[in-house]
């Protein structure tokens, strides 16, 4: 059974253990399932790493190791919370562990951005409407054109962060 897990995780160019559940057997037809997350200790997030926490989605801008005298050394994290862009920092213990998240990566279209119901229209390889909320692009929404590239960071089917073109970066930061 597992050489055939091997087999599969071979055809599939998958080389990552932590990533997958163990084979499900039921009723003779194996399954693999991918896990949501991995679970990490929180001394190996990096700056640009997505985690979970509190229910919400969080970037590592920073990470650092504290250790105050013959105490355990702690973990202080600091994170750009991706549902309200705003910065904050939390304390974890030596040993704690974290969801760390593995979004997909798709680059979409602007088709048109719909002001009455606060959403941006966009197009993916797949020629497929993909809606994304307003709130997400922050300050740059009013900057959005019709035909630009972005890329969208998805995670359950759901959007969590998105990369604009650094042309319309530049121009942000110029403001």
């Amino acid at each position: 059974m597992m050489n055939m897990y091997n087999n599969i995780t071979k055809s599939l160019k998958i080389n990552c253990w932590p990533s997958f559940i163990p084979l499900k057997i039921f009723q003779n037809n194996c399954f693999i399932t991918h896990k949501k997350y991995i679970s990490v200790l929180a001394n190996e997030l990096r700056s640009g790493n997505i985690f979970f926490h509190n229910d919400k989605y969080c970037e590592v801008t920073e990470q650092r190791q504290i250790k105050q005298g013959r105490l355990a050394t702690t973990n202080m994290i600091y994170f750009i919370d991706l549902s309200t862009l705003k910065s904050s920092s939390v304390k974890f213990a030596c040993q704690a562990k974290v969801d760390k998240i593995e979004p997909i990566k798709v680059n979409v279209r602007i088709q048109y951005t719909d002001k009455q119901k606060n959403i941006v229209v966009c197009l993916d390889q797949n020629y497929e409407d993909v809606e994304i909320p307003m709130s997400i692009f922050g300050v740059s929404e009013e900057h959005l054109e019709p035909g630009m590239e972005i890329s969208v960071f998805k995670h359950d089917d759901k959007i969590i962060k998105v990369n604009l073109p650094s042309s319309l970066l530049a121009t942000l930061r110029k403001k």
